[in-house]
């Protein structure tokens, strides 16, 4: 890392020197980065589960380093766990216009079990077997967030209300979706701006009690 080029160059270093954030973490998330300025066809879950490791799931082991954690292992996988869980729910929440930007990450094979075309959603085409693969895509996001459910209590309390909120919003997004699977048809979408005061409120009310303890 040097000063030239970027003027955050030497703040970014020194955030990371001094919170020791693993530097592999920072070439696999550049790695994930440049994948996406190419249009993108994933084939498997596979490989879509490592393409989320290099964008989401570096940034959250990277951010409990920041944050502060124990648990060690325990903690970093479930750091990688939240991370894909936000990726996937991201990936539906942008799928229409990902594929009119010829970026298709959700998996050309499970396109084919569900019988649902990647043309069907730049038709905006409703079928029973598209509900069915968005709610199955669903209920795979879920999973991951069921999986890293501890990763609250492993990191530092004064950050918790960070990473609640971050969590609510994701979730928020992705409950939208469940109850309208056919709302990724009309474009992105986005929590309300109630949805987002209440949870600023709550994390809010999450950071004073912790900083009164």
């Amino acid at each position: 890392m040097t000063s030239d080029g970027w003027p955050g160059w030497s703040a970014f270093a020194e955030c990371v020197g001094h919170f020791k954030v693993p530097l592999q973490l920072l070439d696999d998330m550049v790695d994930g980065q440049q994948r996406d300025l190419l249009p993108v066809q994933m084939n498997s879950f596979e490989e879509l589960q490592h393409y989320c490791y290099q964008v989401a799931g570096v940034v959250g082991v990277a951010s409990i380093y920041i944050w502060g954690f124990s648990g060690e292992s325990k903690a970093q996988a479930m750091a990688i766990d939240r991370g894909l869980a936000f990726q996937l729910t991201n990936i539906l929440r942008d799928l229409y216009e990902d594929l009119k930007q010829n970026r298709m990450y959700l998996p050309q094979r499970e396109f084919d079990y569900f019988h649902v075309r990647p043309a069907d959603v730049l038709d905006r085409r409703r079928s029973t077997q598209f509900k069915d693969f968005i709610l199955w895509q669903v209920q795979r996001a879920d999973e991951y967030y069921r999986r890293s459910a501890g990763l609250d209590q492993l990191i530092s309390e004064d950050s918790r209300a960070a990473l609640d909120a971050m969590t609510a919003i994701y979730q928020g997004i992705l409950r939208k979706i469940e109850r309208d699977p056919f709302r990724v048809l009309r474009g992105r979408v986005r929590l309300g701006a109630l949805s987002k005061a209440r949870i600023a409120w709550r994390a809010l009310g999450m950071s004073r009690r912790s900083t009164a303890r």
